[in-house]
């Protein structure tokens, strides 16, 4: 890490003009199991700007993502950005969910608290495994037996509770294309959601497809088009379905 800073302006309205460089940093991310190494960033402020001149990390393949761009800066935070972010065979999920890999052509512009993300990304070969996705899906993260409350109910709680902080995710306005070609694996065995007893079989189904998915800010994602199989079967109460080629679900 290495730093090379002015400061000047005031504490409230601060101008920052320099260069902040970091090499060989890393991370894993727990949830998706994968771990990221030699993590480059070259930064450059430019009094109202802070300049992404280069940003990289690789996976543990050595495949990257690299990031440029621009954000501004107001007052002691970051304000409106524009940047660029691709990737070649990057490694997004290594774990009991499943492998995938993908290539990316994304912007991310607009104010920080409330982006605009666009672009296009398409899977590498990959495989979900639907079980443990499913299970996961339908656990109920609320606790279900009664609970006595020791504090009493104010007018201030109940109005904290009206008014709760938007997050990112919910504020951002999302309009990206995935494309799957025909080689995303879902396979699953002894499939079932966690609040029921029946078992829903085993599949094992490859698919393709192509799907625009669009979210507008305080708004849950509408996802379009349509995903075909390419070859598969599923077992059901011991028996077994091929699943015809060229079977389609389509989203609208």
């Amino acid at each position: 890490f290495s730093a090379d800073v002015h400061v000047a302006g005031t504490l409230e309205s601060p101008r920052l003009n320099g260069l902040v460089e970091t090499t060989n940093a890393g991370f894993s991310v727990v949830a998706t199991g994968v771990t990221y190494s030699n993590a480059i960033a070259r930064l450059m402020f430019e009094g109202e700007r802070l300049l992404v001149d280069r940003f990289e990390l690789s996976d543990e393949d050595r495949d990257r993502l690299v990031a440029i761009g621009e954000l501004g800066i107001v007052r002691r935070s970051l304000g409106e950005m524009n940047l660029q972010i691709s990737t070649s065979q990057f490694k997004v999920l290594d774990n009991q969910f499943g492998d995938m890999e993908i290539d990316s052509d994304v912007r991310v512009t607009g104010d920080v608290a409330k982006p605009t993300v666009t672009g296009e990304i398409v899977t590498r070969p990959a495989r979900l495994e639907v079980d443990q996705i499913l299970e996961q899906l339908t656990t109920s993260p609320y606790r279900t037996e009664a609970t006595v409350s020791t504090v009493g109910e104010t007018e201030q709680t109940i109005d904290a509770g009206d008014n709760p902080r938007i997050g990112v995710y919910d504020a951002a306005t999302i309009d990206v294309r995935v494309q799957l070609p025909d080689d995303l694996l879902l396979r699953g065995r002894d499939m079932h959601a966690s609040f029921s007893r029946i078992g829903l079989g085993d599949m094992n189904i490859t698919v393709g497809g192509a799907l625009q998915i669009r979210k507008a800010p305080a708004g849950v994602p509408d996802v379009v088009g349509s995903v075909r199989v390419v070859r598969g079967f599923y077992d059901f109460q011991g028996r077994r379905f091929e699943v015809l080629r060229d079977s389609e679900i389509r989203f609208q």
